[in-house]
């Protein structure tokens, strides 16, 4: 299957060689990922050998271009409404309550996660859960 067909990518993800395949495939350009049945098998082989993104000698170009193009990165998931930094975690006091209560008590206590803390300038806000659709 090798003849006619030239390697633009190779990867030791299937899932990423997946993802950029159906990219590719998308545009209308045949796609064949060389290694990815032997990467699935055994994962090893991915960092060894990798899976061969292929297409057609003639689309070579066009694909490389669809593989070029880079994604912005997403903004960060939470960020601070008072001052908009991404520096955001979990807050911690009620994780220190509950710690200490559970050695003192010798039972489990819940450790609370219902809230952000804002490491820039201190604001604390309620952490607002979204449903899986």
């Amino acid at each position: 299957m090798d003849e006619g067909f030239v390697t633009i990518q190779t990867y030791t993800d299937t899932t990423e060689a997946h993802i950029a395949a159906g990219l590719v495939r998308s545009a209308g350009i045949p796609v064949h990922l060389h290694g990815v049945n032997h990467v699935s098998a055994n994962w090893m082989l991915g960092l060894a050998v990798g899976i061969r993104l292929q297409v057609p000698v003639e689309h070579e170009k066009e694909a490389r271009g669809l593989l070029e193009v880079e994604a912005p990165l997403p903004a960060p998931v939470d960020t601070c409404p008072a001052c908009g930094s991404p520096e955001v975690a979990t807050a911690s006091a009620s994780r220190k309550v509950s710690l200490v209560l559970t050695h003192a008590l010798q039972l489990p206590w819940p450790f609370r996660r219902d809230r952000l803390h804002c490491r820039s300038c201190g604001h604390s806000w309620p952490q607002v859960r979204q449903r899986a659709s």
